[in-house]
């Protein structure tokens, strides 16, 4: 009994390590990709637009290489949720630090709120019932309910021929 419980600890510690090697690479690729297109403004400021968009996709292909790179080589994986939320807190931190002392109070709180609810939007994503769930297998007959939004599945077919 006591190393049935041992070993569900050593799986739960392990799970949690995972969790947070995939959050903590996910910032890293974050923070990594936002210096590198603070670097391509920096170094080419005076190219046309056209240019440095054409630069900063190639800077953005090369990170994605490199996390691609990461998951094959290394064996760690990025979690998509994190980089969103990373995004998410990095677009923030730096309007509030950089760009808010520049433009009016309404429009300060305005993309606070907005960013806020974009927070919580992926939050609530992560968190709750995506809706109808198939059991099994995919055919759309087999649709289970879900009472989170009231959903009621009729099992009628619908031909498109």
């Amino acid at each position: 009994m006591q190393q049935i419980q041992d070993q569900r600890k050593k799986k739960v510690l392990v799970s949690c390590f995972k969790q947070i090697g995939r959050c903590t690479v996910s910032c890293i690729l974050v923070l990594l990709t936002q210096f590198a297109l603070t670097l391509v403004l920096h170094f080419f400021p005076a190219s046309s637009l056209l240019v440095q968009l054409t630069l900063s996709v190639v800077v953005l292909v090369f990170v994605l290489g490199l996390g691609r790179w990461c998951r094959r080589i290394v064996g760690v994986y990025a979690s998509a949720p994190a980089l969103v939320f990373f995004n998410l807190i990095f677009v923030w931190a730096v309007y509030i630090f950089i760009v808010r002392q520049a433009i009016p109070y309404f429009i300060s709180i305005v993309f606070n709120i907005e960013v806020t609810l974009l927070i919580l939007g992926v939050c609530s994503i992560l968190s709750s019932d995506p809706g109808l769930v198939t059991h099994g297998s995919s055919d759309a007959n087999k649709l289970i309910e879900t009472k989170a939004f009231g959903v009621e599945a009729h099992n009628e077919v619908i031909n498109f021929n």
